[in-house]
């Protein structure tokens, strides 16, 4: 039901979203439902849904539909009779009902099993009930049933006095139980019947102090019976011995657990006092606050010391208290007031040391100093300081969360926080107020802050001194949490509002702040607050990401609800949009990214159209979250000018949950029509005047005739006519000459010389051109016969490789038929800017007779590439040097005689007897 975000215990469920009585532009009354403003930020929409009053309390009011079935009026009438209009009527005789103010009834039930005994359970419980006991108002009374397998009346119910105290306390005993069963049932039916003795109408409180693991067998009967009387029932169980189910008797009262981490004495016995002192507060009345809390551990001489600051509004009945895991640690404890007055006789008693200062003390900062028993180890210890108000102004810390009696489940729900902090009737703001929530198992607490910043979620209102927040990291299993807040000043910062004197301010309709005109500070001051432990149902999943355990996010970034238009950029299409960062799951951690989108419609960014409708801002303009609370700024586009725009924003986590869509703004950029350039020139006043006299241009005629034109335009596009013709000209003889030498640089010239031998080399095949680029422009014609010659100087202009390297293959002994390969031959010119060109042919002899022909034919072909770096390093070589290394030829020219070609060759004397017999078998082959 709406309205109900911020209710505290024990307040009304009326709706809060409820409108002023009288708003500017309105009859007197509630808003009208047609001119409600459905997309402001306030309380009235965030807790009903956007519905106006009239809507909702129409829906509340209406009538419900008349029943087809007969109701029997006479029977909802007490005396039927009465009514009759038939004799005299009767009436019935007149009573008269009091009360008197009843006592206050205590009925602690203790269990006494063996499970008590456990972590120093038994032992920490005799301290607290002590204190509790010695605490409650004198108007009080106060009984015990004890159980174990059975239950029984050990104190009936019994006033308190002043000096009955230590005997009602004597009357708990002493050790408990080694049975391991207990009867939870009896005991609750016997405390029932405790709480009715006397007066049948008065009520009491049940203070159940158990340790049972497994669940009663007429736990539905014990909660019918609890159910028919009128009692509170405050459950003080242990997190490691108690059933879930037991979180049902939260319905009719309270439940406290009791978390014992790593079996830590210290932390149980600072909780199990806590939970004491908040039993004080809410059911005894008893105005105990706890303004100072902390742990110390002793130094090398065993000395702990320290300070904390009494108040000048709580300074009544002041209680100092010290404790470690052994009372028998403590040798000495003592006090120092402001005035320097020392206190140091504590009480050593019923395991507890402490100072019980009675009255109004020193406001101001006190000392204490204690020393430790030696030991071989350093010791910890915890000091709490409670009081009671000295003035009606002193500081006032109310805590609840947002969970009943049933349970939440982890995986929809979060859990939200809420602390009420007020001065009288004064709200207090810009405090420092942080939950430390202890968690089922062995993990460890977690702190989350506070705000009253009235952004909607969860906190409604700012400045009414309500500070909430959401909880969502649970753990993955079941079980009980517990909250504990604490509020601190340290840094001043705390302040108390003002309102203005004058009273003429107009009521408006909008609005999530408490109006003030100023602030007053605040001395500095500490509260300390445990609030009732709340059941999750269902823990959160958790999975495998790089091998460590991830919880499943379900919660999505809360929604941002102070979107906002900085400012215009001046002659552009640019705004600055600002806004607070949300957190990553709600108000916890922090977000992932941020969509802006706009539309000229305001539906386009509800939220079923968001995603589908708006017109996405780009990300590069969008900055990435931060902290939570953090002011984050955007300069965006307008999509064209003289057109209201909407801007909304919503925000994601990593894992992709989306926040709600944010409030609405809306942007306007006008755009003036360009105003037209001043013309430059004289003005008519000007030209009207004889000074400047009008001169105007006539039209080009002839006196006699049109000859003329005729003649000068003919002329013209005759030159015109020429000086074409003679570029197309110019051009054609360009294009051709490009050709012709392109076609001289691509001739290929072959070899084709007679055999000796009557053979004929004859060309096989054909290759394609690839010397086009040849720097070679002669286009005489050679004849092939021309490189035939030994002296002709009538060579083809084609670089051969004959002219810088050669060698004569020779074999005496050459079978016929012999098969060489056919050449691949590459020129190039050193000097030549242009790349070597390169051209292939495959020539075969047609005379196989000779045994020392060689046959160049289809056979495998060889190809020995040129090194041109060879050629132009040949000019320091002589003849008899060899640079060319045998291993690097075929495998077919192994064996093969090899020569160096050099410039004389072809002029050596054929005389010789070796070259007379092989001048006709003679030949010159260039391998490349």
């Amino acid at each position: 039901m709406c309205g109900q975000a911020e209710r505290a215990p024990g307040t009304s469920t009326v709706p809060t979203c409820t409108a002023p009585k009288k708003i500017r532009g309105f009859p007197a009354g509630f808003c009208s439902e047609t001119g409600y403003e459905q997309d402001l930020p306030t309380k009235q929409n965030i807790l009903c849904s956007r519905q106006p009053v009239r809507a909702v309390l129409r829906k509340v009011l209406e009538p419900e539909p008349k029943s087809e079935i007969a109701q029997n009026i006479s029977a909802k009438i007490r005396d039927p009779e009465s009514f009759s209009v038939s004799g005299e009527p009767s009436l019935l005789p007149l009573s008269i009902h009091y009360q008197i103010p009843a006592r206050k009834r205590f009925v602690i039930v203790l269990e006494r099993s063996n499970s008590m005994g456990l972590n120093n359970r038994w032992s920490l419980l005799h301290g607290e009930l002590f204190r509790f006991i010695s605490t409650l108002p004198n108007d009080s009374e106060v009984a015990l049933i004890t159980f174990g397998s059975t239950a029984a009346l050990t104190l009936s119910p019994t006033l308190l006095t002043s000096e009955n105290r230590e005997g009602i306390y004597g009357r708990i005993p002493r050790r408990h139980l080694e049975e391991d069963t207990a009867c939870l049932e009896c005991a609750v039916k016997l405390a029932m019947k405790t709480l009715s003795l006397g007066s049948p109408m008065s009520s009491g409180t049940l203070i159940l102090i158990t340790a049972s693991a497994a669940k009663p067998a007429g736990f539905g009967e014990m909660l019918q019976t609890i159910s028919e009387g009128s009692h509170k029932v405050y459950t003080v169980a242990f997190e490691k011995s108690i059933f879930y189910e037991a979180r049902l008797l939260a319905q009719y009262g309270y439940t406290f657990i009791v978390h014992e981490k790593h079996h830590d004495v210290l932390a149980g016995a600072v909780n199990i006092s806590d939970i004491f002192t908040s039993i004080l507060q809410t059911a005894g009345g008893v105005k105990l606050r706890k303004f100072h809390q902390e742990q110390k551990i002793s130094d090398d001489s065993n000395i702990v010391s320290g300070t904390f600051v009494v108040e000048e509004s709580l300074r009544d009945n002041l209680w100092v208290q010290i404790a470690s895991p052994d009372e028998d640690d403590i040798e000495m404890f003592e006090l120092t007031n402001p005035t320097g007055k020392v206190f140091e006789f504590p009480k050593y008693e019923h395991g507890l040391v402490y100072f019980k200062l009675t009255g109004s003390q020193e406001p101001g900062i006190w000392t204490y100093r204690a020393r430790l028993f030696q030991k071989d180890q350093l010791v910890r210890v915890s000091i709490q300081v409670l009081a009671e108000p000295s003035h009606k102004d002193s500081i006032v810390l109310e805590a609840w969360t947002s969970v009943d009696y049933e349970g939440v489940n982890a995986l929809n729900t979060p859990v939200k926080i809420f602390a009420r902090l007020t001065s009288h009737t004064s709200p207090v703001l810009d405090s420092e107020v942080v939950a430390t929530i202890e968690r089922p198992g062995v993990s460890e607490p977690v702190s989350i802050r506070l705000r009253d910043t009235g952004s909607g979620y969860p906190d409604i209102t700012q400045g009414d001194g309500i500070y909430s927040a959401y909880f969502t990291q649970f753990t993955s299993e079941p079980g009980f949490y517990s909250v504990v807040v604490t509020v601190k000043n340290k840094d001043g910062s705390a302040r108390l509002p003002r309102l203005s004197q004058s009273g003429d301010s107009e009521e408006t309709c909008c609005g999530s702040s408490l109006p003030f005109s100023y602030t007053v500070p605040i001395t500095q001051f500490s509260r300390h607050t445990l609030v009732p432990s709340f059941f999750v149902k269902e823990g959160s999943q958790f999975y495998l990401r790089q091998g460590s355990p991830t919880r499943n996010d379900v919660f999505s970034p809360s929604r941002i609800t102070d979107f906002k238009l900085a400012n215009y950029l001046d002659d552009s299409l640019y705004v600055t949009l600002k806004w607070r960062a949300p957190g990553n799951d709600y108000d916890f951690g922090q977000a992932f990214r941020y969509e802006i989108r706009c539309y000229t419609n305001r539906e386009a960014l509800r939220e079923e159209n968001f995603n589908d409708m708006g017109i996405l801002v780009h990300t590069s303009l969008i900055p990435t979250p931060e902290i939570y609370g953090t002011e984050q700024r955007s300069t965006v586009g307008i999509p064209w000018p003289n057109e209201v725009f909407y801007y909304a924003i919503v925000a994601y986590d990593e894992e992709g949950n989306r926040g709600e869509v944010s409030n609405v703004i809306s942007v306007y950029a006008e755009e003036n029509p360009p105003t037209p350039a001043p013309t430059v020139g004289f003005g008519q006043e000007i030209l009207d005047s004889d000074a400047y006299p009008i001169h105007e241009s006539m039209p080009l005629t002839s006196t006699g005739s049109d000859t003329l034109i005729y003649v000068v335009s003919g002329v013209v596009s005759a030159v015109l006519v020429v000086i074409l013709v003679i570029l197309l000209a110019v051009l054609a003889r360009t294009r051709w000459s490009k050709q012709i030498k392109r076609s001289d640089s691509s001739q290929i010239y072959v070899k084709d010389c007679e055999s000796s031998i009557g053979g004929t080399l004859k060309k096989n095949g054909s290759y394609p051109d690839i010397s086009k680029d040849n720097s070679l422009n002669s286009a005489r014609v050679w004849r092939d016969t021309d490189s035939c010659e030994k002296n002709s100087m009538r060579k083809s202009p084609i670089p051969s490789i004959s002219d810088n390297l050669s060698w004569r293959y020779m074999e005496q002994n050459k079978a016929v038929g012999q098969e060489v390969a056919g050449v691949h031959r590459q020129h190039s010119d050193p000097n030549s800017p242009n790349p070597p060109s390169t051209d292939s042919s495959m020539y075969s002899s047609n005379d196989s007779e000779s045994n020392g022909e060689f046959i160049l034919g289809p056979g495998p072909r060889i190809s020995v590439m040129e090194d041109f770096t060879v050629y132009r390093d040949l000019s320091h070589l002589d003849s008899n040097q060899e640079y060319f290394s045998f291993s690097q030829l075929p495998q077919e020219l192994h064996g093969l005689s090899i020569v160096p070609y050099s410039p004389g060759y072809d002029t050596m004397d054929s005389k010789l007897p070796y070259f007379d017999t092989m001048e006709s078998k003679r030949r010159h082959i260039s391998l490349v």
